[in-house]
């Protein structure tokens, strides 16, 4: 083949690989990954793990709805200590008007009581005038005529005297008249002042009020936002716990169906020794159960020096059993379990069912030899101490359970497994 052909070819080859490409979204798709909880796609560690994120998505919601609640609550205080603020802020403003109304209707008072004053200080302005009226006609007259007119000199003297004294008293109340709007013009002053050092503090407190209320509107603003935020984190919560559900049956059914054909062995691990916090085996309900669950319970025989076969176990007895913990609530996490021993938790996660003693199911009455605490149906049940098995299988009561020897004549049994 000669060059030139080789070049074509390879140039044609380009093209296609170009139109391919080119051709290529409108054949595009997406592979998802396979749902390893699906029954046809069934993976049991891969759902394993998938619950595990479920669990704690639900779990970092739940704290996140807990933590908008707490803001809510916090939220709500402030805004009722602003209501109150609001209120004693209204009421100083109400304090504060009644005054402002009080001084107003005493500068009207002393107003009136001004031009009572001015208009008694006019009138007798025109008396003043009119008596010196009197007494320029009187000056302008010769004395001949003064006495002409007049029946005695006496009558002349006491027209005088009466004049001038007039004209005294005239002067006396004039300024005694003046003296009182004196006085009355300084009180409005002092009330005037009073008037506008209330509307000042009357303006702030409105100025005061309204940054208040503000406060208030921007608070509740927040608090409608926390409480949408909260809902969201308790919404998506919900969503995944029933999305956990599902996984929970899934894993159920799995479980089931491999126990009863024969894909999860009774017995074999009896012999062997385990390390505190290897998996041997799944919760269930098997034996006495209500319900999922895993009973944790202690035996101890002081001096043993045996092998720690089963049958020395079920020689000391359950009503001789040992308290597994030495701090227990019901109904509390199973993170706040304190146990006792030196043993590790069953479970990775979950909450306790049940204590130990009289009691200890909460009844305040039933003895229970041991600690119950529950997560899920098949959750990975770990050995709670290093040992050797010396019974795995169907154990009566506590159903199919893992008896372990730790030695120095202590065992450990945990029960009601699939």
């Amino acid at each position: 083949m000669s060059i030139f052909k080789r070049v074509e070819r390879l140039k044609l080859l380009a093209a296609l690989v170009a139109l391919l490409l080119s051709l290529s979204p409108l054949f595009a798709f997406r592979l998802e990954a396979a749902d390893p909880c699906a029954r046809a796609t069934f993976d049991y560690r891969e759902c394993q793990a998938k619950r595990e994120a479920i669990a704690r998505e639900i779990q970092r919601n739940q704290e996140l709805a807990a933590q908008k609640k707490q803001e809510a609550e916090q939220l709500q205080v402030l805004i009722s200590q602003l209501d109150d603020d609001i209120q004693n802020t209204q009421a100083a403003i109400n304090k504060t008007q009644a005054e402002i109304n009080q001084v107003n209707q005493e500068i009207a008072r002393l107003n009136g009581q001004i031009a009572q004053k001015e208009e008694e200080l006019a009138v007798q302005k025109e008396n003043q005038n009119e008596a010196l009226r009197l007494m320029y006609e009187t000056a302008n007259q010769d004395t001949l005529t003064i006495l002409l007119g007049s029946q005695s000199l006496s009558e002349v003297i006491t027209y005088s005297q009466y004049i001038d004294t007039l004209e005294v008293k005239i002067e006396s109340i004039i300024a005694e008249i003046n003296q009182l709007k004196q006085q009355l013009e300084s009180e409005k002053q002092q009330l005037q002042a009073k008037q506008n050092e209330l509307q000042t503090s009357q303006q702030r407190l409105n100025q005061q009020q309204k940054a208040l209320e503000d406060q208030k509107q921007a608070k509740n603003q927040a608090l409608s936002q926390v409480q949408a935020e909260k809902r969201a984190f308790l919404q998506a919560a919900n969503s995944a716990a029933a999305e956990l559900s599902n996984v929970d049956e899934a894993i159920e059914s799995y479980l089931r169906a491999s126990s009863n054909g024969g894909s999860i062995p009774m017995g074999y691990l009896f012999g062997k020794d385990v390390s505190a916090g290897n998996v041997i085996g799944y919760e269930g309900s098997t034996g006495n159960a209500t319900g999922p669950h895993v009973h944790l319970e202690v035996r101890q025989k002081k001096g043993y020096t045996g092998d720690g076969n089963i049958w020395d176990f079920l020689a000391i007895g359950y009503g001789n059993a040992s308290n597994p913990a030495s701090s227990c609530v019901r109904g509390s996490s199973i993170d706040s379990l304190v146990l006792n021993f030196g043993l590790v938790k069953p479970l990775s996660s979950g909450w306790v069912t049940a204590c130990f003693g009289v009691g200890g199911y909460g009844d305040g009455k039933t003895f229970h030899g041991g600690v119950d605490v529950a997560s899920y149906y098949g959750a990975p049940v770990h050995a709670a101490i290093s040992g050797r098995v010396v019974f795995h299988g169907n154990l009566g009561g506590w159903g199919n359970a893992v008896v372990i020897y730790a030695g120095n004549g202590l065992w450990v049994l945990e029960g009601h497994m699939i």
